[in-house]
């Protein structure tokens, strides 16, 4: 596991990661006060708020909310909750929206010092958040994964730093959220609008922060099929930070193959753990501005060098092999051998 980490590090240094940020890292930050930070919370609320308006009868309340309590409920009872809720919300002018607003959307901050390590990572962020807790704390703009692709925004990776990438869509903007599982039927005929994301994926390495404390996690497996199909099926490097008392049963409990490509590394058995283990990932940072910083002071130097002889004797020749450059910092050299 120490040459993975070791990986882990250098790819971040070198600009070569992005960070996939899950629902644990908003109960963290809101520190659990919230149960809407994370799906089957929001599930719970909306179910609520449907059979207290009256559309969902008393048996079908029941049913969900001891599969919840209990947790019995498997991804079939999750989606199908999920369709409900977005079903008989849609029945009202504004009534989603309005939901979603007033339950993600007043997510509170009370411990923002893991959001902060993560961002001093310097990695573009994407999240299957619908909440705004990373824009607030790191200051960042929202993005959806609809207007990535978007003629008029700079996609670069370097532009995309700026803003929190929401790959299941943001809660101010009801129609990018991919909360139903007609939702995730839609996203799949997207693919035009993706194939940005999954150019992008196809050369970094993937880092998740957040996903559960078990590896069969209904946002986790639909986060990797989804990745899995906007990169062409190709094999990536992805890896999944875990507790050290998580069980490694994630390829028993599926026969899809590509899920192995996840390799699970563990940062211990607390949050604690996680902070310090997230703070220790940009180890390898100050080495790698420190050895740019020479190359670059190593090249000015020799520039310098090359233009003074040039100006002193008007003309310089530089004995060697012939595969040195004969084109020195845009300056003509002659080569003689």
């Amino acid at each position: 596991m120490a040459d993975e980490i070791q990986r882990i590090k250098r790819d971040i240094a070198l600009n070569d990661a992005l960070i996939f940020i899950g629902s644990d890292v908003s109960n963290y930050t809101t520190n659990g006060e919230q149960e809407v930070s994370h799906w089957k919370g929001l599930l719970k609320d909306g179910l609520q708020r449907c059979h207290q308006s009256g559309l969902i009868i008393d048996e079908d309340f029941e049913y969900f909310n001891k599969k919840f309590e209990s947790n019995t409920a498997e991804a079939d009872d999750y989606l199908l909750a999920a369709d409900l809720i977005k079903c008989f919300f849609t029945m009202e002018s504004d009534a989603y929206q309005t939901w979603l607003k007033e339950t993600v959307g007043k997510l509170l901050a009370k411990k923002t010092e893991l959001i902060k390590s993560i961002g001093e990572l310097e990695c573009p962020i994407l999240t299957t958040n619908y909440d705004s807790l990373l824009e607030d704390i790191l200051n960042k703009k929202p993005l959806t994964w609809n207007k990535y692709s978007s003629d008029d925004l700079d996609n670069s990776l370097e532009n995309l730093k700026n803003y929190i990438l929401h790959v299941y869509g943001y809660f101010e903007e009801p129609d990018s959220v991919i909360f139903s599982s007609v939702d995730y039927n839609q996203s799949h005929e997207n693919e035009f609008e993706q194939s940005n994301l999954g150019v992008l994926m196809k050369r970094k390495t993937l880092l998740f922060i957040g996903y559960g404390t078990g590896m069969f996690d209904l946002n986790f497996s639909n986060l990797l099929k989804w990745i899995f199909r906007i990169t062409g099926k190709q094999s990536l490097s992805m890896y999944k930070l875990i507790t050290s008392t998580t069980n490694k049963t994630f390829n028993q409990t599926t026969n899809v193959s590509f899920f192995e490509n996840v390799k699970e590394i563990q940062y211990g058995s607390n949050s604690k753990d996680l902070l310090q283990f997230i703070k220790s990932l940009k180890s390898f940072k100050p080495l790698v501005y420190e050895s740019l910083s020479l190359t670059e002071k190593r090249e000015s130097i020799r520039k310098k060098y090359l233009n003074y002889l040039i100006d002193e004797y008007g003309h310089v020749s530089i004995f060697g092999y012939s595969n040195l450059f004969t084109d020195l910092f845009g300056i003509d050299v002659s080569v003689e051998r």
